[in-house]
């Protein structure tokens, strides 16, 4: 989820997330439903892993416009708070049923998806998973 200044989102007229997800290296988000991210519910406990959390949380929502965000660290903590969010729904009906759009059109073009073993970022190393051996690497 490595953010820079050259993919900063200023100038751009498309959603947070259709921004975010089409960044390189991001191929394997897919687009979280924004009445899941709008569930109260769903970000139970997610405003402790992240700094500015309800700023970051209108940036992904498109509350704010990336021009009123001109803070990178803003925007890494939204990047941060997405990818906390997204790893929440891809193991809902929805997120899973996107995961296998996402894998059965081959978007990847890989047999490998990252693996978390933590809701928290720094807790434990990411995993790469292959789909055709079924098994963690």
């Amino acid at each position: 989820m490595a953010y820079n200044e050259d993919s900063s989102a200023s100038g751009h007229d498309e959603p947070w997330i259709q921004w975010f997800c089409g960044l390189k290296g991001h191929e394997m988000f897919c687009e979280v439903e924004r009445s899941y991210i709008e569930d109260g519910f769903n970000l139970y406990g997610l405003r402790a892993c992240v700094s500015n959390f309800s700023d970051c949380l209108d940036l992904i929502l498109d509350r704010i416009g990336p021009d009123d965000s001109d803070d990178s660290h803003l925007t890494q903590s939204a990047c941060t708070l997405y990818g906390l969010i997204h790893a929440r729904y891809i193991i809902t009906a929805h997120g899973l049923d996107a995961m296998y759009n996402k894998v059965s059109s081959w978007i990847f073009r890989s047999s490998l998806f990252h693996l978390s073993m933590s809701d928290f970022p720094p807790a434990l190393p990411l995993l790469l998973f292959c789909i055709l051996l079924r098994f963690p690497h």
